[in-house]
Order: structure tokens, then C-alpha cells, then sequence
């Protein structure tokens, strides 16, 4: 006696026999599950756009402070050098007035042994 289904008796037939099956997915599901997938993209896109936005900004502002950092190091340099020049010509002063000091000192002690002398022979013809 066959069964409903042809199988005669209670005997299973092999797997390759069998019937797959059918997709349960129906259109409707797939455009569903599309208009999902298509939703999360837009999400994930604005966010790139926020990000994006937000690497530009970080970017400007790091271009900014390049320029406040290669302004400020120019003008450093500059101020070292002014500083420099005052250093050299603090040293070329200090050592003009020192050799003006030796020499005064020099000339000082020349008129006292001439006053000396001219007094001693002042002294000696009166």
C-alpha cells in the first residue's frame, strides 16, 4: 500500500530523494530586509560625515597652530639674535672701559710721580 506521499510501507527515502525545501523568503522580505540594510548604510554614512567634519576641523586647527608655531619661532630667533648683539656689545664696552680704567689709572699715577719730580725740583731751586 503506497503512503500520500509515494513511499510504499513505512521506509524513509534517501536524502538526495527528499524534496527540498522551499526558500521562506518571500519578496516582501527581501525588500525588507534590503530597505534594512540601506537604512544602517545611511546611519553609518551620516557618520562619516560627522566624523568627517570633525578630522577637517582638528586638521584647520593644527594648520593654525603651525603657523602661530613658525611665526613664534621666528620671531624667537630674531630675539636671540638682538640678544646676541647687546651680549657682544655689552662684552666690547666692559672691555673699552676696563683698558680706559688701566689707562687712567696709568695716566694718574705718571702725573703724580711727574708732580712729584716737578715739585722736588721746585724745592730744590728756592
Amino acid at each position: 500500500m503506497a503512503d500520500d506521499d509515494g513511499n510504499s510501507g513505512g521506509q524513509v527515502p534517501p536524502r538526495s530523494a527528499r524534496a527540498k525545501p522551499k526558500p521562506r523568503f518571500h519578496n516582501e522580505d527581501l525588500v525588507s530586509l534590503i530597505d534594512d540594510l540601506k537604512m544602517k548604510r545611511d546611519a553609518v554614512g551620516k557618520e562619516i560625515e560627522i566624523e568627517s567634519a570633525k578630522r577637517d576641523d582638528i586638521q584647520s586647527k593644527i594648520d593654525e597652530e603651525k603657523q602661530r608655531l613658525q611665526h613664534c619661532e621666528c620671531r624667537l630667533s630674531k630675539l636671540h639674535q638682538s640678544n646676541d648683539a647687546f651680549t657682544r656689545m655689552i662684552d666690547e664696552a666692559e672691555a673699552a672701559y676696563t683698558k680706559i680704567q688701566e689707562s687712567s689709572e696709568t695716566l694718574m699715577h705718571v702725573l703724580k710721580r711727574e708732580s712729584k719730580s716737578i715739585q722736588k725740583d721746585l724745592a730744590g731751586h728756592i
